[in-house]
């Protein structure tokens, strides 16, 4: 009986233990995207994230950083950026954006998450012509 009761708990710890490893790999590997623009680590209020493979951060740490001005219609949730001769409209929700009056389409749409309007980097940075 003894056997079976040791066994039993071991079993429990290692379960215990592989499934805290898990967790912890999980959210070791949410904290770990960093975006870094000229060089210089972006940071933001609210972590970047990931969702299908696509690094999303909130518009205005992206726009900003990029120096473009935003335009934020919470009615439509709608962001208009602008920089120099580019142009960005994109709709939260839309797999589409719109760039200098063309419609181009969005791998992963801008979202709300946790408060924020996160859009995809890649996307913005290279609408407006910097180099990922």
């Amino acid at each position: 009986m003894k056997k079976i009761w040791l066994t039993l708990m071991a079993a429990v710890m290692i379960f215990s233990v592989a499934l805290g490893a898990n967790q912890g790999q999980a959210a070791a590997a949410a904290s770990q995207i960093s975006i870094y623009i000229d060089g210089q680590k972006l940071y933001s209020p609210q972590a970047p994230i990931m969702v299908k493979g696509r690094a999303m951060l909130p518009m205005r740490a992206i726009f900003e950083a990029l120096d473009a001005t935003i335009d934020w219609n919470a009615k439509t949730k709608t962001v208009t950026a602008k920089r120099d001769q580019t142009t960005i409209v994109l709709k939260i929700g839309s797999t589409s954006a719109v760039v200098n009056n063309r419609t181009l389409t969005l791998d992963v749409p801008g979202q709300i998450y946790k408060g924020s309007t996160m859009v995809p980097v890649r996307f913005v940075s290279e609408a407006l012509g910097e180099k990922v």
